[in-house]
């Protein structure tokens, strides 16, 4: 069966991009954890380039790591508002591994379509 590409599909490197994005996005909007100096969060999905992108979300990774390190305990049970709902500083670093988790599954099934087989399925 010949596989078309689908145009409305967002090209990988975006969707990685976007997931960085996030990774400074929901700590800063939700947490009040900003972003590092020279991080443009709404520019962010524009890179485009393998290296710079792999470099963008380790980068974005650690942002996260070092703010949860840094962290007093008590700051989880803070209350904050993410999208529109009162929820518990905990709960925005849950959605951050579901937002994680959900492009992740987008990935995996657009390489599956074409004709991609991930490294843990060869």
């Amino acid at each position: 069966m010949a596989v078309e590409a689908v145009p409305a599909v967002a090209p990988l490197a975006q969707t990685f991009a976007h997931i960085a994005q996030y990774n400074y996005e929901y700590p800063a909007r939700a947490m009040g954890i900003p972003a590092p100096a020279g991080i443009d969060r709404d520019t962010l999905e524009r890179v485009n380039q393998k290296p710079q992108v792999i470099a963008l979300l380790n980068r974005s990774a650690e942002h996260v790591r070092q703010a949860v390190r840094s962290m007093p305990e008590a700051q989880l049970a803070r209350e904050t508002v993410l999208y529109g709902r009162r929820v518990q500083q905990w709960a925005v670093l849950l959605q951050l591994l579901a937002h994680m988790d959900d492009h992740m599954g987008q990935l995996i099934a657009y390489s599956r379509v074409s004709g991609v087989v991930p490294p843990w399925s060869q």
